[in-house]
């Protein structure tokens, strides 16, 4: 059985083969890359989650789109009006699949957001400045009091408040600025968007799993940010 709580990881592999294979096009062991795109993509979709398979078609129509794009234009608007198409179609049956209170994981997911919204009503203070750690509040999801949810980033204003959250989430987007301003939008802030999207509904982010992402991701922007601002001695570069 694939553990659910590190399947989400894979998002880091699946992106880096997919830029390895359309953008990068490189020629050795490419029956290797195939293969271990094939089961990270398999996995994935066995893992079974919604977050999950929201997340692997995000990344491949991601890097779909960007190899048509740079293939040709024309070949990019036709994708795009297809897939917009294919949206418009189907959104009311993505919405009946997301909001369905008769599926248990939505039922308890909709009853924690139902009771977030009752509280910040009723608690208009603490929207501001946090219940603080331990605070324990009713919510209907789990029909008890609970002292943390699935809806991580609901979750962090209630403990936190909105002005905390809000800086919390500007330090969490910080490598993907970066990429956008360097002009290096990188495979690891690809599989990160993807990631900081499954830890929105469930409880990854604060957990050992989620710190180890966030070390890898803010080390290896740090890292490029080190390796552009080495001092030069004598036409070398040193540390």
């Amino acid at each position: 059985m694939i553990y659910f709580r590190t399947s989400p990881l894979l998002v880091f592999p699946l992106a880096y083969f997919l830029q390895r294979i359309l953008m990068d096009k490189t020629s050795k062991a490419r029956f290797i890359h195939y293969f271990i795109l094939t089961a990270i993509i398999v996995t994935l979709f066995l893992s079974g989650t919604r977050a999950n398979l929201v997340s692997l078609l995000f990344i491949i129509l991601f890097y779909v789109c960007l190899w048509t794009f740079k293939k040709s234009k024309p070949a990019f608007i036709l994708l795009s009006l297809v897939l917009s198409l294919v949206f418009i179609y189907e959104v009311s049956t993505i919405l009946t699949i997301l909001f369905d209170k008769s599926e248990i994981s939505n039922s308890v997911k909709l009853g924690h957001f139902e009771s977030y919204l009752d509280y910040f009503s009723k608690n208009g203070l603490q929207l501001f400045f946090g219940q603080g750690f331990g605070g324990a509040f009713y919510s209907s999801g789990f029909n008890k009091l609970t002292t943390v949810t699935e809806l991580t980033y609901l979750e962090t204003i209630r403990v936190w408040g909105l002005p905390i959250t809000f800086i919390f989430i500007l330090i969490l987007i910080l490598p993907i600025i970066k990429d956008i301003r360097d002009k290096n939008f990188s495979s690891v802030s690809v599989a990160y968007i993807a990631y900081l999207f499954i830890a929105g509904t469930n409880p990854f982010l604060f957990s050992s799993t989620g710190m180890m992402v966030l070390v890898y991701v803010f080390s290896r922007s740090f890292m490029v940010t080190n390796s552009e601002n080495r001092i030069v001695v004598n036409g070398v570069k040193q540390f």
